[in-house]
């Protein structure tokens, strides 16, 4: 018998070299979802939209390198940090990203990350760091 109930435990394996962020549309009106972000064999809360534009379009994005944030709104206990993405389709949306979800629960469409803890926060950033030292190109499917 699975642990999972559902197909969490193949989206699991399928991100294992790159990320799937898979949310589920919380308030239509507003364009808030809530989700999780699968990233090798680990998983995490996030937050998008809510604000401006809403919640990030489905898709394929690519992302480059992470970059240390000082701005409230990507820091979470005091450490802050973002990987920005790139649509790989026709979008009028830019400035997506993922990162810690500091500000309040509500993003302008980015992956705000819903930590619980300093050191949670520590171990998604570097997942990021430790696979863009491999490597220069992260894609991320939206689902």
């Amino acid at each position: 018998m699975s642990l999972f109930e559902d197909d969490t435990l193949d989206i699991v394996k399928a991100a294992k070299d790159k990320v799937i962020c898979r949310y589920t549309l919380i308030d239509d009106i507003n364009k808030y979802a809530e989700g999780n972000l699968y990233f090798n064999n680990e998983i995490f809360r996030f937050a998008s939209g809510g604000a401006g534009k809403g919640y990030a379009e489905r898709g394929h994005y690519k992302g480059y390198k992470i970059l240390p944030e000082t701005r409230e709104a990507f820091c979470m206990f005091d450490f802050g940090w973002q990987v920005s993405l790139e649509p790989q389709f026709k979008t009028d949306r830019w400035g997506i990203a993922v990162h810690p979800n500091g500000n309040s629960k509500l993003t302008k469409g980015c992956f705000g990350l819903l930590f619980e803890s300093l050191s949670e926060n520590v171990k998604c950033h570097n997942l990021f760091r430790d696979y863009f030292d491999k490597t220069n190109i992260l894609n991320v499917e939206v689902i």
